[in-house]
């Protein structure tokens, strides 16, 4: 790969006028900045020896670091610091890093100046930067954090030709969720290839019977939990908890009375009334908003009180299916929820977790909505653990979270199966159960109850609720939600929605891939953290979050195709290619006039080119001056 930029200002030297002692003496500092004459060679490739020559090196290799950016010096994820194994103050060599793309190369002294006050910041001593380019082999990929509105590089390709898949992102902070940047492509073909033709035919890389078209409209599949009404009552629940908490900077509000237990701990009722929220739009802390039902317990175990509503027929229902439920929560989802999370509160001094089933949940998805938008399976109150925030009508004041019942006969709105819901209410325990944990921590403990400074983003806190539903081996709608985030990546944003079931499914693959590569623990360091979001998910990996973005999108491409090893780009606990779609790679288009298209905030944009033998690629990729693009190049072959 070559570039074509331009070259960077030359730094003339550093002057600081520093006291030095005591009185009016001073002392004048100087050192002058090294400076770069010849990069050999000019193009290189990951493992390659860069030799740089030029003056004023440290003469000591160590103390010199060669960077090389393939947008801005002063972004930590642009960087690609090599240490020199060998050099002298004219000549300085060193082994090119993976990862890093066609840009600039610069030399930056680490050694620190001598007679300075400790008040006084060491200066930065860089060269000037001079153009580098980068070539991919097979499998490689190369990280081009430009972060703003241009970038140029070539792909080239030998006798049997190549493809290159380039994925766009864009790193800005949209001023509403999910904003949508536009960008442009133009790709200039040399050698055989005509102006205009586009990519080559499919060699594999698309699963099999997929639509060479963008899927902006894909309906969801039958009984895919959540959908329109499920994010609206998680959007309710998020916002009105703030409010409530008065985040930012916390409640006024004095330490929480005591609570007020609906089923007095340690002797559980056959029979309880509960408060159910019976509307979505309704406000969450009005009693109004809530009906009473009555319900019989069904099974008690060590951890576990599962209660059905008395307006369940029994058939939908049986007494052993019930029993089913609540054994598979209480004899597994709990013990691998604690284990992977952390631990829930127990405000009622019961030591145990309730589960209310009732058709009055089924009430809150609209009558036929559920197979064609997706339902509202279940959900988990924060007013249940708040008695003391909250009035008496609209909390539980216990640890409990809320289903639906099977219902084959469609009697409350949505035909739900039997052997369709019973699956999905085992995910939703787990799902539910894990928001459960996290709010112990983020509210009760962190917060102390009465601040929301903690709570997690959306984004991140409902993807972890998804990783609950898989240590917990119900995977089959994290599936299908993450096919629709595939079926049309550049329109999902992963970080600034949270809540839509593509979305959903996005923060799901992301937060898998983190497991693969850093191990399961790191889903309990992320919810036991006051951290949030993007920066949680760096502290806990070590690793800049646009860095760890762009090989997640990376591994979603490559994983299991044999193209690499590299655990980066391969997940271990998922078969990408049995059981996910690929994430649709629209054709490029090879010509001047190139390609316009659009992209949200934080989505992977996949766009498939195809370099004839012997020939290459001239691309200039250009953005919405707002939108801070980046883009990642994969050699497919």
């Amino acid at each position: 790969m070559t570039i074509r930029m331009r070259r960077a200002v030359l730094w003339l030297g550093v002057v600081l006028l520093a006291s030095a002692g005591c009185g009016n003496d001073t002392a004048t500092l100087t050192k002058d900045p090294p400076d770069i004459d010849e990069l050999s060679p000019l193009t290189v490739g990951f493992g390659d020896t860069l030799t740089i020559t030029g003056s004023g090196f440290n003469a000591e290799a160590a103390a010199n670091r060669i960077v090389l950016s393939s947008g801005r010096f002063d972004d930590p994820a642009s960087r690609r610091v090599v240490v020199p194994f060998a050099g002298s103050r004219t000549e300085l060599r060193g082994v090119v890093p993976d990862g890093a793309f066609t840009g600039n190369a610069r030399i930056e002294d680490t050694e620190p100046l001598s007679g300075l006050p400790l008040a006084v910041p060491q200066p930065q001593l860089p060269s000037n930067a001079m153009p580098l380019g980068v070539r991919l082999s097979t499998g490689e990929v190369g990280k081009a954090f430009f972060s703003g509105t241009g970038y140029e590089f070539s792909a080239v390709a030998g006798p049997s030709g190549a493809d290159y898949l380039v994925v766009l992102f864009s790193d800005a902070a949209p001023p509403a969720a999910s904003w949508t940047y536009t960008y442009h492509i133009a790709a200039v073909g040399s050698g055989v290839l005509m102006a205009g033709e586009t990519a080559a035919p499919d060699r594999g890389y698309a699963a099999a019977g997929e639509a060479p078209s963008r899927n902006t409209d894909a309906a969801p599949a039958p009984l895919i939990p959540d959908g329109p009404r499920k994010r609206e009552l998680d959007r309710r629940i998020d916002e009105q908890l703030r409010e409530l908490l008065g985040r930012p900077g916390g409640s006024s509000r004095g330490p929480r009375t005591a609570p007020r237990p609906s089923v007095a701990a340690g002797t559980p009722a056959a029979t309880a009334q509960f408060k159910v929220l019976r509307d979505v739009s309704a406000s969450l802390v009005d009693p109004a908003s809530y009906v009473i039902v009555t319900a019989d317990l069904k099974f008690e175990g060590a951890h576990t009180l599962l209660y059905v509503d008395v307006n369940t027929p029994a058939a939908d229902l049986t007494q052993a299916e019930a029993e089913a439920l609540g054994l598979a929560f209480d004899d597994g989802i709990y013990d691998a929820n604690r284990l992977a999370f952390g631990n829930e509160s127990d405000i009622n001094g019961d030591g145990k977790v309730a589960v209310l089933m009732s058709p009055v949940v089924n009430g809150l998805t609209d009558p036929g909505s559920a197979s064609t938008r997706g339902f509202i399976a279940g959900y988990f109150l924060p007013n249940d653990l708040l008695p003391a925030l909250v009035p008496a009508g609209a909390t539980n004041a216990m640890e409990i979270f809320y289903s639906i019942v099977p219902d084959p006969a469609g009697q409350w709105g949505n035909v739900f199966p039997k052997d369709k819901v019973l699956p999905i209410i085992e995910g939703v325990l787990a799902h539910e159960f894990f928001h459960m944990i996290i709010f112990n921590y983020r509210v009760l403990i962190y917060g102390r109850g009465v601040s929301g400074d903690y709570i997690e983003d959306l984004w991140l806190d409902e993807g972890l609720a998804h990783i609950a539903e898989d240590v917990n081996g119900y995977d089959g709608s994290n599936v299908a939600r993450a096919n629709l985030f595939l079926a049309d990546p550049g329109n999902v944003t992963l970080i600034y929605g949270g809540d839509d079931l593509e979305e959903r499914g996005a923060s799901f693959l992301f937060l898998r891939l983190l497991g693969d590569r850093y191990g399961d623990a790191i889903f309990r360091s992320l919810v036991q953290t006051k951290r949030i979001g993007t920066a949680n998910v760096a502290a806990a990996s070590g690793a800049v979050f646009k860095e760890l973005f762009a090989d997640w999108v990376a591994a979603l491409y490559l994983s299991g195709r044999g193209i690499t090893d590299d655990p980066r780009f391969n997940y271990t606990s998922l078969d990408i290619l049995a059981d996910f779609r690929s994430p649709y790679a629209a054709p490029g288009s090879v010509s001047p006039a190139g390609i316009d298209g659009f992209v949200k905030a934080m989505a992977p944009e996949y766009i498939l080119y195809a370099v004839p033998a012997s020939g290459a690629i001239d691309f200039s990729i250009g953005g919405d001056p707002t939108g801070r693009f980046n883009a990642v190049v994969i050699r497919l072959r």
